[in-house]
């Protein structure tokens, strides 16, 4: 059985990887148009390394919740 991180890191990689080949799909004038009205935006790279630490911290709350048996 694969450890849980490498799970996650996989599941997100997928996940990144599929919203990059949804974008290129997009006619070009549709990602014109998606481009023209987005407003600034994280890094992807950045928003999934912060994403991935938050949820480490997540589950250190919860094991400590869970340990004082809150």
């Amino acid at each position: 059985m694969r450890p849980w991180l490498q799970a996650e890191l996989e599941d997100d990689f997928d996940e990144e990887l599929e919203q990059e080949i949804d974008d290129r799909r997009l006619p070009e004038e549709v990602r014109h148009l998606l481009h023209s009205r987005q407003t600034r935006t994280i890094d992807r790279g950045l928003y999934f390394r912060e994403l991935l630490r938050l949820q480490g911290e997540l589950v250190k709350l919860q094991d400590w919740v869970a340990h004082r048996g809150l």
